[in-house]
């Protein structure tokens, strides 16, 4: 048990887990900007081959860091309520089953690369490039399954630093490995965009090395259990909320394609500022992501010990600094919304509409921080059925459906189409509060 996380102090541990996480994640995000930018250098060819192949890497890879969620959630209340030889064996099984699930996505992405590849309509001039690298990637997959499930382990034990620090050595791995096998630098031969991808299948192979000395050392409360034998009922158990979760991180990604596909027909412009201002956003949504897991990860404990009646407490903390920062995020993005798209692009035209857009969406960052949290407390408790409920509304009914009828109704007025990522955001928090409100998922813990 970390006693950490029963501290009075709860704003202490808050943000003493909050602080690693989010840059943790800012972190993990350099890993596709560095190889975007290493890449770029090649020209416009290896450029738009890796970025085809990240497209269906990036579905693996929602779906690979949303299993390991349930390994935060099931280690967490494991850990609140003293059982270490479980939670040592949820280590094991953690990554037993990413074991079996990076073998499944293995056959398809490296067997299967040129139909995956010309499924998302790659061009015959690109799909050399574009089938090597996620041939190559394919590879990594057992050590982003490994860093993700080692990271959510270390996460649920209430031991973020550690995160961090494997990141950070990965991403300076990654960025010296990338500079000399890309170009052929230091003795190395020059292997373009092949070089991007085994600069990166090596960094997060010794990131996972790294992690699982971590886990043997037994400084962060868990370790590894004697048995290495399957245990499908600690796997279902995991999965319960990971495959729900999965399915959510899923559902987002596709509904985001069609969402971009439609603004494609506003032009080249308006898609242009939306890439962009998304980006921008990254930073609110990564810090949102962040306060998840650390509600996932106090309440969870707090779950287990059977301590309900500090979790309300808690959770108003939680939902205070969340909206907070959420409103530091809005306030930012309104008032310097020209300023940070001039930083993307200068384009006068992309600018006007980047600035457009992160005016009409930085009302409501305050909403996506709060409804993390609540995804997040949800997450702990188990109870997936309102998470998923709330992502199918407010992804496919609210931004598609508006999106659809600006379009089709108010083609003129093409800066509408970001209203609807407002709406989205807005929507998705009150469904969330609404249920939150009844104390279901407490009410579900209690009876599972």
């Amino acid at each position: 048990m970390n006693k950490k996380i029963f501290s009075e102090n709860i704003t202490k541990t808050i943000f003493s887990l909050y602080i690693p996480i989010f840059a943790t994640m800012m972190l993990q995000s350099l890993y596709g900007i560095i190889d975007t930018i290493f890449v770029g250098k090649l020209g416009a060819n290896s450029l738009a081959a890796v970025g085809q192949s990240n497209t269906i890497l990036m579905f693996v890879f929602a779906f690979m860091s949303s299993v390991s969620i349930g390994s935060t959630s099931l280690i967490a209340r494991q850990l609140g309520a003293n059982k270490k030889n479980d939670a040592n064996k949820t280590v094991n099984q953690s990554l037993i089953l990413g074991s079996m699930l990076s073998l499944i996505f293995f056959f398809p992405l490296f067997f299967l690369t040129k139909p995956l590849l010309t499924s998302i309509n790659t061009n015959i001039e690109i799909l050399p490039q574009a089938d090597i690298y996620l041939k190559i990637s394919a590879f990594s997959l057992i050590f982003v399954f490994f860093n993700f499930m080692i990271n959510s382990l270390l996460r649920g034990a209430g031991y973020v630093k550690p995160s961090f620090f494997l990141m950070a050595v990965s991403n300076i791995i990654n960025v010296f490995l990338d500079y000399a096998m890309i170009f052929g630098h230091y003795g190395f031969p020059f292997l373009g965009v092949k070089g991007a991808a085994y600069a990166t299948l090596i960094a997060r192979a010794i990131g996972s090395v790294m992690g699982i000395l971590i886990l043997l050392s037994k400084k962060y409360g868990i370790t590894f259990h004697k048995s290495f034998l399957p245990d499908f009922r600690i796997m279902r158990q995991i999965l319960e909320v990971g495959f729900v979760a999965s399915i959510m991180g899923i559902s987002r990604t596709v509904s985001s394609l069609i969402f971009i596909a439609l603004v494609a027909t506003l032009g080249t412009k308006v898609l242009a500022a939306l890439h962009a201002g998304m980006y921008a956003e990254s930073i609110s949504l990564f810090s949102s992501f962040a306060y998840s897991s650390v509600a996932t990860t106090i309440v969870g404990h707090y779950l287990g010990a059977k301590r309900f009646e500090k979790i309300k407490e808690i959770n108003r903390k939680l939902l205070t600094y969340a909206s907070i920062t959420g409103l530091f995020f809005g306030f930012l993005f309104f008032l310097f919304a020209d300023k940070i798209a001039l930083l993307f692009t200068k384009d006068t035209e992309v600018i006007l509409y980047m600035t457009k857009m992160l005016k009409t969406i930085s009302f409501s960052e305050v909403f996506l921080a709060m409804a993390f949290v609540f995804v997040g407390i949800y997450y702990a408790a188990g109870y997936m059925a309102v998470p998923l409920k709330a992502n199918i509304i407010s992804f496919w009914l609210v931004r598609l459906g508006f999106a659809y009828t600006f379009i089709k109704f108010y083609p003129e007025k093409p800066e509408l189409i970001f209203v609807t990522i407002a709406l989205l955001n807005i929507v998705y928090s009150l469904i969330m509060y609404a249920n939150y409100r009844t104390e279901n998922y407490l009410i579900y813990y209690k009876n599972v």
